[in-house]
């Protein structure tokens, strides 16, 4: 009999507390997982949306002090381009004897431009061809506006649950 206390007065979990743990233990690691990769895929769309808007600054500020490149014979202003759903996007130069390529940037695999670019800044006296360039990560979307004053203006955009 005494054997039999002393097996009985041991303490420890049973096989169910321990499932219980766990399983809250799986559902709190998946959750977190699953915030980060949302959290990932944001940050990420968000860094592209600034590229994009950096390269457009760029165009933008060329344009206005009339930088030439060195085979240009008379600027015309300086070009922003990217077929839709490609990772490169362009800085060329128009020139009245040819477009030169000035720089090209690349943008993540995941982040898809929705929309083609195709953007000119006017050389000297300003102005710019209107657009919309909207780029996606999940379900996520920034979209920027150029106007035809030249102004830059971009954002993530808020999804109502």
């Amino acid at each position: 009999m005494k054997f039999l206390s002393i097996i009985k007065s041991k303490s420890g979990f049973t096989l169910i507390e321990l499932l219980v743990v766990v399983s809250i233990i799986a559902l709190t690691v998946g959750a977190s997982v699953a915030a980060y990769v949302d959290f990932n895929d944001r940050q990420e769309l968000l860094a592209a949306g600034k590229l994009v808007e950096s390269i457009l600054e760029a165009a933008r500020s060329k344009a206005a002090t009339g930088e030439t490149p060195t085979d240009c014979d008379f600027l015309e202003g300086y070009l922003v381009s990217a077929p839709q759903s490609t990772f490169q996007i362009d800085l060329e130069a128009s020139c009245n004897n040819g477009t030169y390529v000035i720089n090209t940037y690349n943008i993540p695999n995941q982040v898809n431009l929705t929309s083609g670019i195709q953007v000119t800044f006017k050389a000297l006296h300003g102005g710019a061809d209107t657009s919309t360039i909207t780029l996606t990560r999940g379900g996520d979307t920034y979209q920027i506006e150029v106007d035809k004053g030249g102004s830059i203006r971009g954002g993530l955009l808020e999804v109502n649950p």
